[in-house]
């Protein structure tokens, strides 16, 4: 049995996971922050390719069902019994689930640009007071205003890495879609290969058990 099923849901396969990757870039539009985005998108879109998964698994055993049933149409009831006893597609969920990988984002830029800023900043004061300053109570000044100098330098650095966290953020959800999309579709033709494993087997212990009348067409 050779069905090439997985490759007849090929256009299914793409239309899931452009929805997903719509999805994924609709939930960092709609949370208005990229902090929330990350944690949300961790959180929440394995879960999604999880239910894309099995929604594929379910069209490929439909799929893969049929196409036995259509070969079995003039075997007897009692093969047909067998055959529906083996339950194949609770096997396959017990043998093979799916396990969709965590989200991981690269790191927030607006982190690094944020601390870059404000480190050079203290650096800076701290050189400024240590060469201007005589005595300790001038230097102690200096160091306050250093430290408001370079958080300031760091919240102007942190959101002027915001645009490119965002954009950052869509690049890592479109990675992340393309790599578990290949990762499905390597998880499907497994499915298919361990399927049609079990028909053959099934098929050979009707011959051997002389059970070939009304074999498949």
């Amino acid at each position: 049995m050779s069905s090439h099923a997985v490759e007849d849901l090929g256009p299914t396969i793409k239309e899931e996971f452009r929805v997903l990757r719509a999805q994924g870039l609709e939930q960092l539009a709609r949370s208005g922050d990229v902090r929330v985005a990350r944690r949300l998108l961790r959180a929440h879109l394995p879960e999604l390719v999880s239910g894309r998964a099995q929604v594929l698994f379910d069209s490929l055993l439909n799929r893969l069902m049929g196409l036995v049933i259509q070969r079995l149409s003039r075997a007897p009831a009692e093969v047909k019994s067998r055959f529906y006893s083996l339950d194949l597609r609770r096997q396959l969920r017990e043998r093979m689930p799916f396990g969709a990988p965590a989200f991981q984002p690269s790191p927030d830029r607006r982190l690094i640009a944020g601390g870059v800023a404000g480190a050079a900043t203290l650096v800076g004061g701290a050189i400024v007071a240590a060469c201007f300053a005589a005595d300790g109570t001038v230097r102690t000044g200096l160091g306050v205003a250093t430290l408001v100098a370079s958080a300031a330098a760091y919240g102007v650095g942190y959101w002027a890495g915001r645009t490119w966290s965002e954009r950052a953020l869509e690049r890592d959800v479109a990675r992340y879609v393309r790599e578990v999309e290949a990762r499905v579709v390597a998880w499907l033709h497994d499915v298919e290969g361990w399927f049609e494993d079990a028909v053959r087997a099934f098929t050979a212990e009707r011959r051997c058990g002389g059970s070939s009348s009304g074999s498949e067409s």
